[in-house]
């Protein structure tokens, strides 16, 4: 067994958990502590094998610098891989939220197109109707016209009835007031015919009495006087028929100018109310098209395109570095300066203590089962030996 062997031996004798004085003092008093790692009074007594300690501390620095090595390759393959997933997962995302959008963009473009088509088509319908609107008013206008002119055209038959026959009537009072006067001109003549024959007659009674004197010729004068009377009255009724007969006329006449003089009226109201009637539907016509017009649906504009949507932005990975692996360990580094001239091999006590923890570090880099339980005491040891070297 070489001496680092020892040494280990050495140190699984102490418990992890006794205090560093305990064992500096245990350390102090072993015998076998004393006679192995000091050497004798100064010359030819064996150290410990610095090649093997070499040897295990190149082992374990290479074995931990594999180790670090195939942990920084694991990182940076982890690191690879996650960024290549999220490369895919945020190009699945990008895609599926283009294809969402590029769905809804037609979506929008298909119901503005919906509506705008039903826009359309009411807007034919409206201006069908329109046209529709504006036939009904102008065939509703010409039958008002017709209905006018027919009503005009019977009132002014209706006038002209009137007029004849009040014309007739006319004709008719001139013919009896004519006949009237002729009745009583004949009848005065043939009075006036009894009065001369009587006349005739008395002068006849008078002479046919063959009076003569005085008494006859009053007689006389007396049935002349009678007849004269008798005439002259005669004469003053056949004047006073022939006037009654010119004021009937006179009567007749101006009534049959005053109603000729209604008529004319009549037929000039007919007229204005012909024009009135007329211009009333024409302007009934016009009202109608105005409302028919202010009902009509504007024309629709043709709508703005939607935009079509953009592509989803792609963010940008970027993966780390590769790594660059450091230089491998130097055998022998970390040993410390060799043996002292003068020494005969023999080590100081701080280069055991450094040697101790050297090895306790290898030990725990080449994963020895149970080392880390004695990693403290291993320390407090190798305090504890070299203050006790020191001594």
């Amino acid at each position: 067994m070489d001496k680092f062997e020892q040494f280990g031996e050495l140190m699984n004798q102490f418990d992890s958990a006794m205090p560093p004085g305990d064992i500096r003092r245990k350390l102090i008093d072993k015998s076998l502590m004393g006679t192995e790692m000091r050497g004798g009074g100064g010359g030819g007594s064996d150290g410990p094998d610095w090649d093997e300690v070499a040897d295990l501390q190149h082992e374990a620095a290479t074995n931990q610098d594999d180790d670090q090595w195939a942990a920084v390759q694991r990182d940076y393959n982890q690191s690879v891989l996650i960024n290549t997933a999220k490369r895919h997962n945020e190009e699945e995302a990008a895609k599926w939220k283009d294809k969402s959008a590029v769905k809804q963009w037609d979506y929008q473009t298909q119901m503005q197109e919906a509506q705008y088509n039903a826009q359309v088509k009411a807007y034919n319908k409206a201006e069908r109707f329109y046209e529709a609107q504006v036939a009904y008013n102008t065939k509703a206008a010409d039958m008002a016209y017709e209905q006018e002119a027919a009503v005009t055209k019977e009132r002014y038959f209706g006038l002209a009835y009137q007029g004849a026959s009040q014309e007739l009537a006319t004709d008719m009072k001139r013919a009896e007031s004519g006949m009237k006067l002729q009745s009583s001109r004949a009848e005065g003549a043939f009075g006036l015919q009894n009065l001369m024959v009587k006349q005739v007659q008395g002068e006849g009674k008078v002479r046919s009495r063959g009076r003569v004197g005085r008494s006859a010729d009053k007689q006389y004068q007396s049935v002349v006087a009678e007849a004269g009377r008798a005439t002259a009255q005669a004469k003053a009724q056949l004047l006073a028929n022939d006037q009654q007969y010119n004021q009937t006329r006179y009567g007749i006449e101006a009534e049959r100018s005053l109603q000729k003089e209604q008529r004319e009226q009549s037929k000039l109201s007919i007229g204005e109310a012909y024009t009135r009637a007329t211009a009333k539907i024409g302007l009934d016509e016009y009202g109608a098209n105005l409302k028919a017009d202010a009902n009509r649906m504007p024309k629709p504009s043709p709508p703005i395109s939607i935009p079509a949507p953009l592509e989803t932005p792609r963010s940008t990975i970027v993966d780390s570095m590769l790594p660059v692996r450091n230089q491998a360990p130097v055998w022998g580094s970390g040993m410390g300066p060799g043996p002292q001239s003068g020494g005969g091999g023999q080590m100081s006590g701080g280069q055991m203590a450094m040697a101790g923890i050297g090895t306790a570090g290898s030990l725990i880099a080449m994963g020895v089962p149970g080392i880390g339980t004695v990693i403290g005491g291993v320390m407090m040891a190798a305090s504890a030996i070299g203050g006790a070297l020191m001594d």
